[in-house]
């Protein structure tokens, strides 16, 4: 939690703040990958005694300003991209504790009695009942809060301290413990591990304990307690003149670093971390075995420290300080070699290729297995630059002098180029759509200008081809990476940038001078690196001012997490809002970074050096989206998808292109969203995960694509979207309408009239173009209301209208509705060997009646139908395959009429079959039966 309780400031006069100008590099925490602990800019110099927070990216600060006369509160509020000062708080007494049981649901404690409620949307006075200073809050819910505070009495020497508990249930806030001047010390901080478990501690080295029934008192050696903590009832922490530890048992001393130096507050994650914090910048670690100091780079007093994790944390203080721990720092691999290492990628953390080579031109390609690097390969008179591959058996290294060497899993064998150009990296959307890029440089003497000579190679999976060169322009690629094989981005030098759409390379006019780096997230997320930090939107490339120079390479694991390398062991990390700079060691240029996911990540540079930065807990799974493949317009329709990360919450993009081009966004806690649009198109979705791993918020690699196709409302779209199908109905009473389409598969739909529950008319078209050179078309009704289909062949523009007579329940087919060249396609199998078997033999309809079928075709084959459910009152049956529809039945309660239930069965088959309806309640049976070769449908309103 936290705990400052400014002792001095209660004696001694008032001090007067002054501002403190900070240099900061903002480490937030929505992306905790930085290391050892930064100062993050509060904007504020007032003194922050208490810090809490329900997420990572929805974190409470409270304290008190100087306003000339007096002490007021304040709130500040961290968002996962900044602090600032909460708006509707109207100062009053001084603050503090802040505790929430979620971030709707926030309770901040003061002087004289100042209880402040915060709903997510502002903050309210609260009626405490008490003038009593309160010093800290915390509860185990909303219902079931704790403050604790009292006052000192100055009465000659010595005073005493008047003491105070106050609980509150939901409704009212009622004190639950009192002590007037018969001894101990005020109550400073309070936690616990349940609401029948709570401990307070304060002045005069007290500790209070409550087992749910009664406040008892633990004596201790300490003179100040100003924190207490805990992971479980077992193992709590207290801090002050001195740290003390209870394991469920007794209190005990733990060996202190600095007798001197007071500690405010303590802090404990779920995994056991605990920190402690206090006067002079004092950060303590406790690792299970002792206490270990933490460089905080801060000199004021820290008052209070808290975590949404144990790689998560944060310490506020005086002068409006605030500090962050972001998680382990990078560390140094050996790699075996002091060669340049120029580029590195992988096709898993376990399987990761580096290349390179010396002044000598010596190559080299270097291989980490999981556990170590090793030698795979080196190469005479050649450096390599660049390495890529779309699995770890199908790898392309690039370098000097049109080398290109490429890796079945086995060996490494030399590819022919064709070209002498030096290349300088590879890229491919696949195996067999692969580039690579590079040039030379002409320096023809003194005095004369220089060109370049440039070139893009691409290969089909077999033969390298040159498919784009410039001989006598400026600038030449560096390095090459692309969204898909028809978004290609090429960067260089004199500011080059190149795009390719699929079709064409054009140029992109920047400000740079030189770029060594691409990459992006997406096609409208795309950051160039070099003398400059260029970003691309989709329309415009724009500048993002990062002060650092010499950028060589960039890699991210998602739009929220982007790190780039550079001179002097630069390594910077963009967070989706502002960049920020990690730590480390040693200062070789780097000139390559990439990783297997947000965890796990590997940067190369001179002399050999290789970085890993490592989370091991929990590297992300990536998710896999599904959805329907079409669905009406104005009809809701949802994407769904499956993880086995720990957390769920997943980020769902939706575009009108596969590119996702100005794509929509959305933060998701399940694993569905529903979506409904009223224009027709094609969307397309994809779905990340977003992981806690060690403290730290990362993001899986994209899903597989998954597409919708919303039909105009009121249309099916059958047969790989070539025939649409409408209808327009009447009643008797002279009420029209269209009816409402839903597919069901590439081959049919139904349609309702006035409810989603009542299935009206169901459509098939069958590819008879084996049989007869024509496309069949089948409707089957459920009801006896007048209709008219109209279909449509989109290809040929030829429409065919089929009308139903109001009264009459009929369906029909027509095998010659549209004509086409030939198709291998079957109708009707003669035999059953290989067929599907899925779902059920019956469905069941009004939880009550059991319908199954039986068929049996021309050729002699037989079998049972398998039932689909569509509604509660409807379903269909399929034979042969589960993309033709066969026979749909429905069951409607008419008792409200007649008496009886009524039955309905449509037939999209002349195939011979029976319908056999069983009433469960009763065991009553009824059977309807369609004839061979003939198309039959009708209904039975005295059924059951």
């Amino acid at each position: 939690m936290r705990r400052l309780f400014d002792y001095k400031a209660s004696i001694t006069t008032v001090r007067v703040l002054t501002l403190e100008v900070c240099l900061i590099l903002a480490s937030l925490a929505v992306f905790a990958h930085a290391q050892s602990w930064n100062r993050m800019d509060s904007g504020v110099t007032h003194d922050l005694n208490d810090v809490w927070g329900s997420s990572a990216s929805d974190v409470f600060a409270v304290g008190m300003t100087w306003r000339g006369d007096r002490y007021e509160g304040t709130v500040m509020h961290y968002d996962g991209a900044a602090w600032s000062s909460m708006p509707g708080f109207a100062g009053g007494s001084s603050l503090y504790g802040v505790w929430g049981s979620s971030g709707s649901d926030v309770f901040a404690v003061g002087d004289l009695g100042t209880i402040l409620h915060y709903d997510g949307q502002n903050w309210s006075r609260m009626d405490s009942g008490t003038t009593h200073n309160l010093r800290d809050v915390w509860g185990t819910a909303g219902n079931d809060v704790f403050a604790v505070g009292g006052t000192y009495h100055w009465t000659g020497h010595p005073g005493y301290y008047h003491s105070a508990i106050l609980h509150y249930d939901g409704v009212t806030w009622k004190q639950v413990f009192e002590r007037g001047a018969t001894g101990g010390g005020s109550p400073v901080a309070v936690w616990g591990s349940s609401g029948r478990d709570v401990f307070v501690v304060g002045m005069e080295g007290t500790i209070l304990h409550y087992d749910g029934t009664d406040w008892g008192q633990i004596t201790t050696q300490a003179r100040w307690l100003f924190g207490v903590w805990g992971s479980s009832s077992s193992d709590v922490f207290a801090v002050g003149d001195r740290i003390l530890h209870n394991d469920g048992v007794v209190w005990s001393e733990m060996p202190r670093l600095d007798e001197n130096t007071y500690l405010h507050a303590v802090w404990a994650s779920d995994g056991g971390e605990v920190f402690a914090v206090g006067d002079a910048g004092t950060i303590l670690h406790f690792d299970g075995v002792a206490w270990r100091p933490m460089n905080s780079g801060s000199t004021h007093r820290l008052s209070s420290v808290w975590g949404s994790a144990g790689g998560d944390v944060f310490a506020v203080g005086d002068y409006g300080t605030i500090l962050h721990y972001g998680g382990p720092p990078w560390s140094q691999m050996d790699s075996g070699t002091t060669r340049q290492l120029y580029d590195v990628w992988g096709s898993a953390g376990s399987d990761v290729f580096a290349v390179g080579g010396g002044y000598r031109k010596d190559g080299t390609i270097l291989h980490y297995d999981g556990t170590g690097w090793s030698q795979m390969a080196s190469f005479e008179n050649v450096a390599l630059h660049g390495v890529w591959g779309s699995s770890g058996n199908d790898v392309f290294a690039v370098g000097d002098q049109g080398a290109i060497f490429h890796y079945n899993g086995e060996t490494w064998t030399r590819m022919e180029s064709s070209v002498t150009h030096d290349l300088y990296d590879v890229w491919g959307s696949s195996g067999n759509d692969v580039f690579a890029v590079g040039g030379t440089y002409h320096w023809i003497g003194p005095g004369q200008p220089v060109y370049y000579e440039s070139v893009i190679l691409h290969c089909d999976g077999v033969v390298w081809r040159q498919v784009w060169t410039q001989a006598t322009g400026p600038g030449v690629p560096n390095t090459v990476w692309g969204s898909s094989s028809r978004d290609v981005f090429v960067v260089g030098t004199e500011g080059m940038i190149l795009h390719y759409d699929g079709a064409a390379w054009r140029w992109m006019t920047t400000s740079s001078y030189f770029l060594r780096g691409v990459w992006g997230s997406s096609s409208s997320d795309v950051f160039a690196v070099g003398d400059r930090i260029l970003h691309y939107d989709g329309a415009i490339w724009t500048e993002m001012a990062v002060g650092y120079p010499c950028r060589y390479g960039v890699w991210g694991s998602g739009a929220r997490d982007v790190l780039m390398v550079g001179t002097e062991g630069m390594i910077l990390h963009y967070n989706g809002v502002v960049w920020s700079q990690m730590s480390s060691s040693p200062n070789a240029t780097l000139r390559s970074v990439w990783g297997s996911w947000g965890g796990d990540v590997f940067a190369v540079g001179e002399a050999g050096t290789i970085l890993h930065y490592f989370v091991s807990d929990c590297p992300p799974q990536a998710s896999v989206a599904s959805g329907p493949g079409s669905v009406a317009a104005g009809q809701s329709y949802s994407i769904s998808w499956t993880d086995t990360s720990p957390e769920n919450v997943y980020l769902v993009e939706e575009a009108t292109n596969d590119r996702f081009a100005r794509a929509q966004s959305w933060v998701v806690n399940g694993t569905s969203r529903s979506f409904v649009h009223a224009d027709a198109g094609t969307y397309y979705y994809r779905v990340l995960a977003r992981v806690r791993c060690s403290g730290a918020e990362t993001d899986s690699p994209w899903s597989n694509v998954a597409q919708t196709e919303i039909r105009p409302a009121g249309t099916l779209v059958l047969r790989d979207n070539r025939f649409t199908v409408a209808v327009n109905w009447r009643t008797a009473e002279g009420s029209s309408g269209e009816g409402v389409a839903v597919g069901v598969s590439g081959d049919s739909g139904y349609f309702w009239f006035f409810g989603p529950e009542n299935v009206e008319v169901f459509v098939k078209l069958l590819d008879g173009r084996a049989v007869n050179g024509y496309f069949w078309f089948f409707y089957g009704a459920l009801t006896n209301i007048q209709y008219t289909l109209i279909v449509t062949d989109t290809q040929t523009g030829n429409v065919r209208t089929y009308y139903n007579l109001q009264g009459v329940q009929a369906g029909g087919h027509d095998i010659y509705a549209f004509p086409g060249s030939t198709s291998s396609y079957s109708l009707f199998p003669d035999s059953l060997e290989g067929l599907p078997h899925l779902g059920g033999p019956a469905f069941y309809a009004q939880d009550r009646f059991s319908i199954e079928v039986s068929w049996t075709t021309p050729g002699g084959a037989s079998g049972s139908g398998t039932a689909m459910p569509l509604t509660s009152d409807s379903g269909y049956f399929w034979f042969f395959d589960g993309s033709n529809v066969e026979l749909v039945v429905k069951m409607v309660d008419g008792r409200g009429v007649n008496s009886h239930f009524w039955f309905f069965y449509g037939s999209l088959t002349d195939i011979q079959f029976t319908i056999t309806v069983t009433d469960t309640t009763t065991g009553a049976t009824r059977s309807y039966h369609g004839q061979q070769g003939v198309q039959q449908s009708g209904y039975d309103l005295n059924a059951f």
